[in-house]
C-alpha cells in the first residue's frame, strides 16, 4: 500500500514539474549546480 501512496504523490507534483522550471528556473539551476557538487564530494570521500 506504500508504494500505492508514493505513486500517486509523485503523480500529484509530475505536472507541477513544469510550472517550477516556469517560475524560477535559475533557483532550480542554482540547486542542480549544488547538488552536482555536494555529490562529487561525498564520491571523493568515499574514494
Amino acid at each position: 500500500m506504500s508504494i500505492v501512496r508514493m505513486l500517486t504523490t509523485i503523480n500529484e507534483y509530475k505536472g507541477k514539474q513544469d510550472l517550477y522550471k516556469k517560475q524560477s528556473p535559475q533557483i532550480l539551476n542554482t540547486l542542480k549546480d549544488v547538488a552536482i557538487i555536494q555529490g562529487i564530494e561525498s564520491s571523493s570521500l568515499i574514494e
